[in-house]
């Protein structure tokens, strides 16, 4: 089963961020205060072996809880396309990030493995 499908509308990608507490020790994960911050999320649909490329979309996210770290974005019509130079078979790989950019321009860009969601194309039979 795959997380996400080739024009899917309407599924809601949720995350919590976290950063870390160093007063504690040792430094405790706490979640992310996202108060005054706009977020965005960048994504872009490969084949599973390919290296990573830069993002082919880049859509606001909102905040469902700003002290709690929880943003959230809903798929809209035409947002989950293969891309035409993509080389993706029946099943591929949603590489994304989320950058939060606070008052005075400082941002945090959170892209590791964990941004990695499987999608699948459900015309290839």
């Amino acid at each position: 089963m795959s997380d996400l499908t080739l024009g899917e509308v309407g599924k809601q990608l949720v995350v919590s961020l976290y950063t870390l507490d160093y007063a504690t020790s040792p430094p405790s994960q706490v979640p992310l205060n996202l108060t005054g911050a706009t977020v965005s999320l960048e994504w872009a649909i490969v084949d599973p072996n390919s290296q990573p490329v830069p993002p082919q979309s880049t859509v606001g996210m909102t905040i469902v809880s700003a002290t709690g770290g929880i943003v959230s974005y809903t798929f809209a019509a035409g947002d989950l396309q293969k891309p035409s130079s993509s080389t993706m078979s029946k099943n591929g790989v949603f590489r994304f990030a989320i950058k939060a950019t606070f008052p005075g321009g400082s941002q945090i860009l959170f892209t590791n493995n964990d941004g990695l969601l499987t999608i699948k194309d459900d015309s290839i039979l």
